[in-house]
């Protein structure tokens, strides 16, 4: 069976149910909050993203069925103001779907990175963004690295997924 697909489906499942009471009792809907998807390359996050984002849209948490998929190193400019670019028309590709992006580890690398990940930070909270879902993936001890040197994006990611490895018998069924 697909662990990383049935975690996330439960996650998704929680959170509708949330939406639902909230809706139910007057209350403010609670946020749908960004992911971190953690697992080798082969394990299927992409893939899951992609559900990810449909799933969301079906339960009406997100408002379009688009997921935008980069990379945290096309993410990353060659010189400054370069990144914020990059990252500012890739969140507005995104604008009311899912922003996928895989080795977000690289977010965090070299001169530039740390502008990728002080933009992907603006953007969780700023109100032309309400209703964006950011999905970070990569290796998790890279991921986790990267996040304890970015307090500010690490408090704003709700939900953590691991994807287990896949073992050769889990292919065949």
């Amino acid at each position: 069976g697909s662990g990383g697909m049935a975690e996330v489906k439960m996650t998704l499942q929680r959170l509708y149910n949330l939406m639902l009471l909230a809706e139910e009792e007057g209350d403010e809907k609670p946020l749908l909050g960004h992911f971190v998807f953690m697992g080798a390359p082969g394990t299927g996050k992409t893939t899951v993203a992609r559900v990810t984002g449909q799933i969301l849209y079906t339960l009406k948490l997100i408002a379009q069925n688009k997921v935008v998929e980069t990379s945290g190193l096309n993410l990353t400019g060659e010189h400054v103001g370069q990144t914020k670019t990059k990252v500012e028309e890739k969140l507005n590709e995104a604008r009311g779907g899912v922003l996928f992006i895989d080795e977000a580890y690289e977010l965090g690398k070299g001169t530039y990175g740390s502008e990728a990940c002080t933009s992907i930070v603006a953007a969780m909270t700023d109100p032309k963004y309400d209703g964006l879902t950011i999905i970070l993936a990569g290796y998790q001890a890279d991921i986790m690295k990267m996040l304890d040197t970015n307090e500010g994006l690490k408090s704003r990611i709700q939900h953590f997924l691991e994807f287990p490895d896949w073992k050769a018998k889990d292919c065949v069924e």
